[in-house]
């Protein structure tokens, strides 16, 4: 912030004490930021003339050239920028289309200048204003469609048809009094004949009762039967 290059540990805590420094961070505080973005377009300056400089035509290692303003006393730090780190501000660069970049393990990022003339960076410009735009439009249909859709549920959990449907659709609670209580249905048939149906079952149902007798009973009404047919006949039965 202040530009100050401190020797040792020592020097910088005297002068982070110093009535320069505070007055410095005081407008700091009150711009921070219209301060950062001013130190981050003369760091990115700074760092893309090394790379317009030396890496015009073949790729360069990035953090070389990084050094490269690190050795200079005046230079911007990059802690005084808007990007949290070095590898953040090279993928800023190959995202905006400023330069090329790439990764490679073990050696890290290289870099590679693109050159661009005036009507294609005013084309850039245009292009990057245009999809802003178009970023802030479908923020606000979004919003808009959000808004529509909870006035729609709040007017639909107010009506009569939806009070309705929400009590069919839950589930209601059985009673533990009635849990093993039997039921009974009763069906009626429309059926023309199914009086003649239900009698002829029902006497079906009579002999099979009859034909389960025990045995003995069976024959004895056996007997019985035949004592009588023979007393009307006029005879009488042999011993």
């Amino acid at each position: 912030m202040c530009g100050k290059q401190c020797r040792d540990e020592n020097g910088f805590q005297n002068h982070s004490r110093s009535e320069s420094h505070l007055q410095q961070m005081m407008i700091f505080l009150e711009h921070s930021g219209s301060i950062v973005d001013e130190k981050s377009k003369e760091f990115e300056k700074a760092y893309m003339d090394l790379v317009r400089r030396y890496a015009a035509t073949v790729r360069r290692n990035a953090n070389q050239l990084y050094q490269e303003i690190v050795a200079d006393r005046t230079h911007i730090h990059l802690n005084a920028t808007k990007w949290a780190s070095f590898t953040d501000f090279i993928q800023y660069l190959g995202h905006t289309k400023k330069a090329e970049i790439e990764y490679k393990e073990g050696e890290g990022w290289f870099i590679k200048y693109i050159p661009r003339d005036a009507n294609t960076l005013q084309r850039d410009r245009k292009a990057e204003i245009y999809r802003k735009m178009m970023d802030e439009s479908e923020r606000k249909q979004e919003q808009v469609l959000q808004q529509q859709l909870q006035q729609l549920r709040q007017q639909d959990s107010q009506s009569p048809t939806y009070q309705q449907t929400l009590q069919a659709v839950l589930p209601t609670t059985v009673d533990p009094t009635k849990r093993d209580k039997k039921l009974s249905f009763s069906l009626k048939s429309s059926h023309p004949h199914s009086s003649v149906l239900l009698t002829k079952a029902k006497a079906s149902s009579n002999l099979q009762e009859k034909s389960s007798f025990p045995p003995s009973i069976v024959t004895a009404g056996t007997a019985s039967s035949a004592a009588k047919r023979q007393r009307v006949a006029g005879t009488h039965p042999t011993t």
